[in-house]
């Protein structure tokens, strides 16, 4: 019985390491609201925003 808990646990642990390979906030880097119109800007319902946007890829082809 104790080695399915374990089996289960690495499962689990396995399965949220390969769900989190493609960062779906920067895989469409271009469509970022502050992009598309930098007039969206102030269009949140907060006290503070802070945004930053970086973007590095294909490095070694360069």
């Amino acid at each position: 019985m104790n080695i399915k808990y374990t089996y289960l646990i690495i499962l689990i642990f396995v399965s949220v390491l390969s769900s989190v390979a493609q960062g779906t906030h920067f895989s469409q880097f271009n469509t970022t609201p502050i992009h598309v119109n930098p007039a969206n800007s102030g269009n949140f319902n907060g006290c503070y925003r802070v945004n930053a946007s970086y973007r590095n890829q294909w490095n070694s082809v360069s």
